[in-house]
C-alpha cells in the first residue's frame, strides 16, 4: 500500500514509515542459500538471528531479562524436522560428516519440532514456512548464560534433504 508523500507529511509520519516497511517486507525477499536456513531468537524488545540463510561459527549475542517471553523462530522448507540444541557455551566449531555447516553448541537439551506454519502475510518471506515457540524466562534464570543452535533438514537439491546447523546464538539473562 503506497501513501502519497504529501499525506505522510500532513497525517502521520510514523504510520507512513510503518506502511512503507510493510510494503518492503511483502516485496523484498532475502537471498536463500542452498543448505542454509533461518534461526532467530527474541523478546518484546527485539531479536537477533538470520532470516533465510547465513552461518558463522561465531555466535550472535542476545541479552534478555527475567520474566520476558523468549521467542524462537525457525524458517526452513515445509515439513523440515529440526532440533533446537541448548548447551553451556558456543566455544567449539566442529565439522560433522554428513551435516552442512559446523556444530558449535555442545548438547545438553534437544527440543524437537517440525516447520509447518505458513509465514504471516507481512513477514519477511523466505521459504514460505516457519515454526515458532515461546518460553518464559523465570526469575531464577538471572545471570544464566546459554547457547542455542538448530539442526534442521534442508533441501540441497531436488528431493535431496540433508541436516544442517544454524548460526549459534548466545543468550544472557539479566
Amino acid at each position: 500500500m503506497r501513501i502519497p508523500n504529501l499525506l505522510c507529511y500532513l497525517l502521520a509520519p510514523t504510520l507512513c514509515l510503518l506502511a512503507a516497511g510493510q510494503a518492503a517486507a511483502q516485496t523484498a525477499r532475502p537471498p536463500i542459500v542452498i543448505g542454509q536456513f533461518g534461526f532467530s531468537v527474541g523478546d518484546s524488545t527485539g531479536g537477533v538471528g538470520t532470516a533465510c540463510s547465513g552461518f558463522s561459527c561465531r555466535a550472535i549475542k542476545w541479552t534478555t531479562t527475567v520474566n520476558a517471553r523468549l521467542g524462537f523462530g525457525i524458517r526452513a522448507p515445509k515439513n523440515s524436522r529440526y532440533f533446537v540444541i541448548v548447551g553451556p557455551n558456543s566455544n567449539m566449531c566442529a565439522t560433522v560428516p554428513g551435516f552442512l555447516q559446523q556444530w558449535v553448541v555442545p548438547s545438553l537439551v534437544l527440543i524437537p519440532g517440525v516447520v509447518n506454519q505458513p509465514e504471516p502475510p507481512l513477514s519477511i518471506k523466505c521459504f514460505g514456512w516457519y515454526s515458532t515457540f515461546t518460553i518464559p524466562v523465570p526469575p531464577s534464570a538471572r545471570g544464566v548464560k546459554v547457547s542455542v543452535q538448530v539442526v534442521a533438514e534442508v533441501t540441497t537439491g531436488i528431493n535431496i534433504l540433508q541436516p544442517a546447523f544454524s548460526v549459534p546464538i548466545d543468550i544472557s539473562v539479566r
